[in-house]
């Protein structure tokens, strides 16, 4: 009897295990592309991607979005502290784990494909043409140099100011840097139709793997001054590579491609993503709950219980409305706002003279929570309005575009 109860708790065991160690969609957001993931916990995290970035606080089931209208490339973040970098030379900062982002000056043009950031203050841009950027006082300024002539397409700054870059157009590119990126000394530069996409270190030691396209991999234990190649299985274009520790890693890619690997990168078996959507961007939070995001606006999860919605998600702190999405907008628009305390709250639609259009929520009593509200301009011409928000001493406008 003992043994059949013993045995039918390990089946159990084992049965709960595979259950939850397969990936699922739990979620899709609005944009044809998500770039980049970043979780804090198994309820908060931000995506960023084509048309903004948005936030969740229930292990990615529901999105708010909370930055409109650039394409975003990139994002990292330091403690409560991230930056996002885009096209065209964008670049946000947000100091509140992602609730809210300001645009940085950047000082060009240059589309941005990553950022890494090292340490409070201290933080890496790389992108088109080997545009190179680097801030010492957390984004205030930005130092530019073009000593890259090839396109960079991933970099990781170490708070020791040790890093590296990945590239390139034309070759397989690898370039390390010790004192902060003031010089830089390409190690690899190889022909040959390959090109690195993403890197990682692995935890506490001088390992390096990196990934990119026909299914490349390479490792290295000394900064790049050799090399080995590990085999993927695949010839898909890998696009991100994340270890947890010095052990356990994931990749992704190309027609839904995820492997993992349990010895440093060594050896890579694939797992079951269950979609063929390109998948670009990868989180992890410990060495079993992670996320993988891209094409189609896709979020895929592993490590929490499939189809089942967080419960106790993290509260508002403080008043926020949020910019519409989408905007510009023909004929509606989403309009999301957050109020920590019970309030009585008052949403009102303005054209560029202050005239009133529309009140969306009348003075009403509303709990503390997160709301999201349609606005629909089909009665209305095109042009500019604003959106203004009372709720207790807290009041706030934004500015939206009806295009028809």
């Amino acid at each position: 009897m003992k043994k059949s109860m013993l045995f039918l708790v390990l089946l159990l065991l084992t049965f709960t295990t595979s259950l939850q160690a397969q990936w699922s969609q739990i979620s899709t957001v609005q944009t044809t592309r998500l770039t980049a993931v970043n979780f804090f916990d198994s309820n908060t995290g931000v995506v960023a991607g084509y048309g903004g970035i948005w936030r969740s606080t229930n292990g990615g089931v529901n999105w708010i979005q909370v930055l409109t209208g650039p394409n975003l490339n990139s994002l990292s973040f330091n403690s409560n502290a991230g930056i996002a970098v885009g096209d065209s030379g964008k670049i946000y900062k947000s100091t509140d784990n992602g609730s809210s982002w300001q645009q940085l000056a950047s000082g060009t043009t240059s589309n941005l494909n990553s950022v890494s950031f090292a340490t409070a203050n201290f933080a890496y841009v790389v992108g088109q043409n080997g545009i190179f950027l680097r801030t010492f006082n957390s984004g205030s300024t930005w130092s530019i140099s073009s000593a890259f002539t090839q396109d960079l397409y991933f970099v990781l700054a170490l708070p020791s100011g040790t890093g590296f870059a990945l590239g390139a157009l034309t070759s397989e590119y690898y370039t390390v840097t010790a004192n902060g990126g003031t010089n830089w000394l390409g190690i690899l530069n190889t022909t040959g139709g390959y090109h690195l996409y993403s890197g990682s270190i692995l935890s506490g030691q001088n390992i390096c793997v990196c990934v990119g396209n026909n299914g490349r991999i390479r490792r290295t234990t000394d900064w790049g001054l050799t090399w080995v190649l590990p085999v993927s299985n695949t010839t898909n274009n890998l696009n991100s590579i994340f270890f947890i520790n010095t052990n356990t890693g994931w990749l992704c890619g190309q027609n839904g491609l995820i492997e993992s690997s349990t010895n440093g990168g060594l050896n890579w078996s694939q797992q079951s993503s269950s979609t063929t959507n390109y998948l670009r961007a990868l989180s992890f939070i410990n060495s079993s709950t992670g996320w993988a995001v891209g094409e189609n606006g896709i979020v895929l999860n592993i490590g929490l219980p499939v189809g089942i919605k967080q419960t106790n998600p993290e509260l508002p702190q403080k008043f926020n409305i949020y910019q519409n999405y989408p905007n510009p907008f023909n004929p509606t628009t989403r309009i999301n706002y957050e109020i920590p305390i019970d309030s009585k709250v008052k949403l009102v639609v303005y054209d560029i003279l202050g005239r009133e259009v529309m009140k969306l929520v009348n003075n009403e009593f509303k709990k503390m929570g997160r709301y999201a509200v349609d606005f629909d301009g089909t009665n209305l011409a095109s042009g500019v309005y604003f959106y203004r928000i009372e709720a207790g001493d807290f009041v706030q406008s934004r500015k939206m575009v009806l295009i028809k």
